[in-house]
C-alpha cells in the first residue's frame, strides 16, 4: 500500500472550505454522512501524494472504515456526487481526490492514528457524525507551522456545523480514540463554557 511508512496522508481540503462539510447531513443521512467521510479518508490514507491515486477494493476500505460493504457504496457515491473524488471502475476501482484550481491548500491525516482508531468510531448517529465533521474542519484549518490551533465554541458551531448541544459529546469521541487532545481555556470551568475557547492539537502528526 502507498500508505506503509508514511507518517501523514494528504487530504485536499478544498471542498470544507467551499461549504462541502454540511453537505454530510444528519437525520436519514447520517450514517451515509459517516460512511462518505470515513471513505475520504481511508482512501486519503492511501494515495499516492503526487497523483493523488490508489487502487483499493472494497474489502480494503471495509477493512480501513468498520463500514459494512453496503455502506462503503453508499460512502463512495455521496463523495462522488458532491466531485471530492472520481473513480475510476474496476475489479480494484481506481479512486482519485480531485483538486480545485482555485485552491491548492491540503491538510495532513496521521496514517497509523486513523487506521488503528477509524474502524471503531461508531457508524450511526449525529453526533458520530458531528465528530468528524468537526476533525475534518480541524485538519483543514491546522496551520503549517503547528499541529495545534485555538477554537472556540462559536467557531465550531458555525464552522463545523455542530449543534452547540453536540459540541461536547463531539469532542469527547475524538479525544476517546486519541485523534485529539484539548487544553482548556482558563474561563473553561465556567458554567456554560466549557471547551469555550481552547487548544486542539491533532495527534499523530
Amino acid at each position: 500500500m502507498a500508505s506503509e511508512g508514511k507518517r501523514f496522508a494528504k487530504c485536499p481540503t478544498w471542498w470544507v472550505r467551499e461549504g462541502l462539510l454540511r453537505e454530510f447531513k444528519g437525520g436519514k443521512m447520517a450514517g451515509q454522512s459517516i460512511a462518505g467521510l470515513k471513505c475520504l479518508m481511508a482512501i486519503s490514507l492511501h494515495i499516492d501524494f503526487y497523483s493523488m491515486t490508489v487502487k483499493l477494493s472494497f474489502t480494503e476500505l471495509e477493512k480501513v472504515t468498520g463500514l459494512s460493504r453496503p455502506m462503503v457504496a453508499k460512502g463512495i457515491f455521496l463523495i462522488k456526487e458532491l466531485g471530492i473524488i472520481k473513480v475510476r471502475k474496476g475489479y480494484r476501482n481506481e479512486y482519485e481526490l480531485t483538486e480545485s484550481p482555485d485552491d491548492s491548500g491540503w491538510g495532513k491525516l496521521p496514517v497509523a492514528y486513523l487506521k488503528k482508531e477509524l474502524p471503531s468510531i461508531s457508524n450511526a448517529g449525529r453526533v458520530p457524525l458531528f465528530a468528524l465533521r468537526l476533525y475534518m474542519q480541524l485538519i483543514t484549518d491546522r496551520p503549517n507551522n503547528s499541529s495545534s490551533m485555538w477554537m472556540t465554541h462559536d467557531t465550531i458551531t458555525t464552522k463545523a456545523g455542530t449543534q452547540p448541544r453536540d459540541i461536547k459529546p463531539s469532542i469527547d469521541i475524538l479525544i476517546n480514540h486519541y485523534l485529539i487532545s484539548v487544553a482548556k481555556s482558563e474561563d473553561a470551568d465556567k458554567p456554560g463554557r466549557q471547551y469555550s475557547r481552547n487548544i486542539f492539537t491533532i495527534r499523530g502528526l
